[in-house]
C-alpha cells in the first residue's frame, strides 16, 4: 500500500522545493490566502512532546482569540487537572496525546479568557472514503467558517513511526490530477512545511493508536458556525464527536506504538 504511514517520507513534498512550489502555485486564491493567513498564526511546538498544545495555539490565534495560553501555560493547566493522565517530568502525556486527550484540553483551555465562545468537533477515522469526504468537505468549510483542521497521524520518519498532531494549512491539486494537503508541521526540529498525498494523509489518520481507538482530526472554530453529522453528539461544553463508520480502521502496523 503505498499511502501507508511507511511511505510518508518518500511521498511527502517540502513546500519550499520546486515541486513544493508548483503545488502552491495551483492553490485556488481563496486557499492561498488562506494559507497565508495560517502561516502569520504558526509557530513550531517548544517542546519535542508539545504538538498537540502548538497545534491548538495555532488554531485558537487563527480563529481570533484574544488571550491564547502559551504551550508553557496549556502544560501548566493539564499538569494541574486531576482528570488527564499523568504528564511525565519531559511534558509528554504518558502514552502520548490522544483524540479524546486534546479534546479535554480544548475544555480545558476554553475557560481562559480566549475572548470568544468555542466550538470543536472530533472526528475519528475509520472507513477511509468515507473519512477523506468528511475531511475534504471540512476543508472547504473552512474557507468560509475560519475553522481549522489539526489532524492526528501516524507517520514514520528516519524507520520509527508515532504519532503526531499538526494544523492543515492548505488543499490544492497538482497538474498530475492527485489531491494534496499542506502539513503546517509544528516539529519544525525535525521537518518543515510540507506536503502529503491526501490519500496518504487519509491512511495515516484512519489507523488505531496504542488504545487500539481510531485517529482523525479536531476541527476548532469560534461558536457559531457548527457542522452536523448523523449520529453526532454535542457535550454541554460545545464539543461534537462524530465517527464517519462503524468499522475501526486499519491499525497500520501500530502494535508497538509508544506515542499516539
Amino acid at each position: 500500500d503505498i499511502d501507508s504511514h511507511a511511505y510518508y517520507e518518500a511521498r511527502m513534498v517540502d513546500l519550499h522545493t520546486a515541486e513544493g512550489q508548483q503545488l502552491a502555485g495551483c492553490l485556488s486564491d481563496e486557499w492561498a490566502a488562506r494559507m497565508s493567513f495560517l502561516l502569520d498564526a504558526f509557530e513550531p511546538q517548544a517542546h519535542p512532546a508539545w504538538c498537540g498544545y502548538a497545534s491548538l495555539r495555532i488554531a485558537l490565534r487563527s480563529c481570533g482569540a484574544v488571550r491564547v495560553p502559551t504551550q508553557q501555560e496549556m502544560y501548566e493547566i493539564v499538569s494541574r487537572d486531576a482528570s488527564v493522565k499523568p504528564v511525565r517530568p519531559d511534558g509528554s502525556m504518558a502514552g502520548g496525546l490522544s483524540m479524546s486527550q486534546l479534546e479535554r484540553i480544548v475544555h480545558l483551555v476554553a475557560t481562559t479568557d480566549l475572548g470568544f465562545a468555542l466550538d470543536a468537533e472530533l472526528v475519528y477515522g475509520a472507513e477511509r472514503s468515507q473519512f477523506e469526504a468528511r475531511l475534504v468537505a471540512d476543508l472547504c468549510a473552512s474557507l468560509e467558517d475560519g475553522s481549522v483542521v489539526l489532524v492526528n497521524l501516524l507517520r514514520t520518519l528516519g524507520g520509527r513511526y508515532g504519532g503526531h498532531w499538526s494544523p492543515l494549512g492548505g488543499l490544492t491539486v497538482s497538474a498530475g490530477g492527485e489531491a494534496y494537503v499542506l502539513l503546517l508541521d509544528v516539529a519544525a526540529h525535525r521537518l518543515g512545511l510540507h506536503w502529503v498525498p491526501l490519500r496518504m494523509l487519509v491512511a495515516c489518520c484512519c489507523t488505531l493508536n496504542m488504545h487500539g481507538t481510531p485517529r482523525g482530526y479536531l476541527r476548532v472554530a469560534a461558536a457559531g458556525h457548527p457542522r452536523g453529522a448523523v449520529g453526532a453528539g454535542v457535550s454541554d461544553a460545545g464539543c461534537r464527536t462524530v465517527f464517519v463508520a462503524d468499522a475501526a480502521g486499519d491499525n497500520g502496523d501500530d502494535t508497538n506504538l509508544s506515542m499516539v
